[in-house]
């Protein structure tokens, strides 16, 4: 685990975390008051995706874009559900970076309408460039940035 403080903000890095793991930390931080910045994404299916991608397209930019865009961004999307189901366990200020699917924005809009401490970044590079394969596709793998 890999974890720093700036600006009043515990920044935590897990990218192969387990669940229990994750709500330990989740639990950790929110005792301090602190926001848990947590860049959301399944790294298990971000493996498997990743997998499938390169043996059907090969290595290179081309599968790495696609990989983050099979099945409607499931990768960045369960990584999303599973920080808010956290979030709501534990009461952790929630800051999530770079989110970049409809159904993520959809989610968080749902935990800030019901009152709970979630932020997020949306960086509009991601929601006009890179925010469908189709996009990916008509833009070339190197807009992914």
């Amino acid at each position: 685990m890999n974890m720093g403080a700036t600006d009043n903000r515990l920044i935590a890095s897990l990218p192969e975390a387990e669940r229990s793991r994750l709500l330990a930390v989740c639990e950790a931080i929110a005792a301090t008051g602190k926001v848990l910045m947590v860049h959301p994404h399944d790294s298990s299916l971000a493996e498997l995706y990743s997998q499938r991608a390169i043996a059907a397209w090969g290595r290179g930019p081309v599968s790495y874009a696609r990989s983050l865009r099979m099945d409607d961004g499931l990768v960045m999307d369960t990584g999303i559900a599973l920080m808010l189901l956290l979030q709501r366990a534990t009461g952790v200020r929630l800051h999530l970076l770079h989110v970049s699917t409809p159904k993520g924005i959809a989610m968080i809009r749902e935990a800030k309408a019901e009152g709970r401490a979630v932020t997020a970044e949306v960086n509009p590079f991601h929601l006009t460039v890179v925010n469908s394969m189709a996009t990916i596709e008509r833009h070339g793998p190197f807009a992914m940035g």
